[in-house]
């Protein structure tokens, strides 16, 4: 067993929650093994936990003894309950819908709404926010005043391409606690996809009204001024914004993301392309991951309209190291690996190397040719790319020396290229 601190009395259950977020399985079922649940609300947070480090670690006959447990246990209201919210807190609502259909009968219950609610977490989970919708509308047919429900639904919404009805919901959310100015700039944001001017003006109106509780609440308005600008084409809305931000945090990935924007309007190709590419590193430094996909969705749709082919290769790569994979994003993705597949054709290229020489064999460097095939678009890029193969295979002063298509030795022979990584293509 690992060696942990003792486990905080007051809320240990917490902080086995942070053990299982941070990828600490063995340290999670160690903690669990040492704490004791004091009531049935308690046991199901603690089973729905001790579940998912059991499927991080693959532990395969202990799941399946702790599944046994929790079937008999979901029979009470309150484990279930509580196993069921402690899934869609840890970013499992999937594996919730199985032990809630028993709970949504229940109407006369305090907490009636509860299973609805996290019904519709694991639908939406799913991909099935037509379903996922019409839980939280039965969730909040039974507390009308239910906030997460009215926010749940405005994002399944959001992914139907429900303006109408997101807008409605943020509406609602809103007007729930018109102190919060997040939602406010929600609902504007809203408005903005919509093409509302009048709308989006109100709710910006409504946010600069609300309390800020600190710098960060600015920051956050202003740069939903300059996503709604962007999205009414609005000109001036956008320079205003990028003043204020340029003046509360000029290296915010969200100042960069809107000077990107307002190049993008100025049909300034190369100084865009640099906001973007500035915004994504800024953004993948700070963890928000969702700012780094809007920024990868916004970057790809700007390399697109200015044909920055080089920079959309280089973007390519970027949101592969960074693990950037939004459906907007894998569409982008998708269509250019089809199209890059379409245009590419099979090259035959010698590559002339020198294996390094190994002390501790004995052996001496030694030259070597070989053939390889590599599909690429044209020659060139075929020989660049046998170049960057052998070099990352450990080949030493690596060239290209001949390019041909087809079979090596056939006729259509297509020039002698010499391609090295401290070389520019010479024909």
């Amino acid at each position: 067993m690992n060696d942990h601190d003792p486990i905080d009395p007051i809320d240990p259950i917490d902080r086995i929650a942070e053990l299982v977020e941070d990828g600490d399985y063995e340290g999670a079922l160690d903690a669990l093994g040492r704490s004791s649940a004091q009531d049935n609300a308690s046991l199901g947070r603690a089973q729905a936990l001790e579940m998912l480090a059991r499927q991080g670690l693959g532990d395969e006959a202990g799941l399946e003894a702790l599944r046994g447990q929790i079937a008999v246990k979901t029979r009470e209201r309150a484990f279930a309950l509580a196993y069921a919210g402690e899934l869609c807190a840890m970013d499992a609502a999937d594996q919730a819908a199985s032990v809630l259909e028993g709970l949504l009968d229940d109407e006369d219950a305090d907490d009636a709404h509860l299973p609805w609610f996290f019904l519709g977490l694991a639908r939406q989970a799913s991909g099935d926010d037509p379903g996922a919708i019409d839980a939280f509308d039965s969730a909040l047919e039974l507390n009308m005043a239910f906030e997460d429900a009215m926010l749940a639904r405005a994002e399944s919404q959001q992914a139907l391409g429900d303006l109408e009805g997101e807008a409605c919901s943020l509406e609602l959310y809103a007007e729930a606690d018109p102190d919060d100015r997040t939602r406010w700039i929600d609902l504007a944001v809203c408005h903005g996809r919509r093409g509302d001017v009048q709308a989006a003006n109100s709710a910006f109106e409504h946010a600069a009204e609300a309390p800020a509780i600190d710098e960060e609440d600015d920051i956050a308005l202003y740069y939903a001024w300059a996503q709604v600008a962007r999205l009414l084409d609005d000109g001036d809305r956008l320079t205003r914004a990028i003043k204020k931000l340029i003046a509360e945090a000029p290296e915010d990935p969200r100042t960069l993301l809107a000077r990107g924007f307002a190049a993008d309007r100025q049909g300034l190709a190369k100084p865009g392309w640099n906001m973007f590419e500035q915004a994504f590193d800024a953004a993948a430094e700070a963890l928000d991951l969702v700012l780094l996909n809007y920024t990868a969705e916004c970057a790809f749709e700007f390399v697109d309209k200015h044909g920055l082919i080089e920079e959309q290769a280089q973007l390519v790569e970027m949101v592969f190291d960074e693990g950037v994979f939004s459906e907007l994003v894998l569409e982008h993705v998708r269509r250019l690996g089809g199209a890059a597949e379409a245009d590419a054709i099979d090259f035959s290229v010698a590559v002339r190397g020198t294996l390094p020489a190994d002390e501790e064999e004995g052996t001496a460097a030694a030259p070597y040719v070989r053939w390889m095939s590599v599909w690429a678009t044209d020659a060139p890029q075929a020989g660049s790319l046998a170049c960057a193969l052998e070099t990352q295979a450990g080949g030493e002063q690596v060239v290209v020396e001949a390019i041909e298509a087809g079979e090596p030795g056939g006729v259509q022979r297509l020039g002698v290229w010499w391609i090295s990584p401290d070389r520019a293509l010479e024909a």
